[in-house]
């Protein structure tokens, strides 16, 4: 397939984000955030501010629904009170830094549910979303590998360890990596990319993902793989 080909596809996905400045900018700072979960995990919070202003200043918005919607049958709001309830137990600790570096890494507990109270986007632009998500892990996965060979060649580098665990996840905790691919594997097969992108893309996000899964050394994220 050409370059246009795929140039082409994916801009199917983001066609048609909004007929306003305030749609297209809903879209582009939710896909923007996407990218960077799994990529730049300490700019979220810049992010986060960005994707819910960019939902109080869209007329539509406003004048349709709330700002945001909380169904308690669903799982997000009981994944921000998780993280909540985390936090509430630094009250029962004294090793204070450890537990608010732990928070910090449950933060997606809370960031990612708030995406989900926000007002619904339109079909094609979840398929944009799960889109920049995993296109955030492919990089993210392929700055690990160049970061392991970088140091596996140093004099003083760990050498094939460089490629295993935590030396291997130099964006996150490799617990949670795992988890985001194995989360972007199942976007790609279960959300609808699968059919949408020319197999010359997919094939070589499959391939990418799952080696950066194998190399976390996560047992929940070998044990998910076969199952997504």
């Amino acid at each position: 397939m050409s370059a246009n080909s795929i140039v082409r596809s994916i801009g199917e996905l983001f066609a048609g984000s909004g007929s306003t400045p305030a749609d297209r900018w809903r879209m582009t700072s939710i896909c923007l955030f996407a990218f960077a979960l799994p990529l730049a995990p300490k700019v979220l919070p810049v992010l986060m501010v960005l994707v819910v202003a960019s939902h109080l200043i869209a007329p539509s918005v406003r004048r349709h629904r709330p700002v945001f919607h909380i169904d308690p049958y669903a799982p997000a709001p009981w994944s921000v009170l998780l993280l909540v309830l985390h936090a509430v137990g630094m009250l029962w600790t004294s090793n204070t830094g450890f537990g608010w570096f732990d928070v910090g890494i449950k933060l997606p507990l809370f960031l990612l549910p708030v995406l989900a109270l926000l007002p619904g986007i339109r079909a094609n632009g979840r398929e944009a979303v799960f889109f920049s998500f995993c296109a955030g892990n492919v990089c993210a996965v392929l700055l690990c590998i160049v970061l392991a060979v970088y140091r596996a060649a140093l004099p003083l580098g760990g050498g094939h360890l460089e490629f295993l665990s935590s030396r291997f996840s130099a964006v996150m905790h490799p617990s949670y990596f795992a988890w985001y691919l194995a989360v972007a594997l199942a976007m790609f097969f279960l959300g609808g990319l699968k059919d949408r992108l020319p197999r010359a893309m997919g094939t070589p996000f499959v391939v990418v993902a799952c080696i950066g899964l194998v190399l976390t050394e996560s047992r929940m994220g070998w044990i998910t793989l076969p199952v997504v």
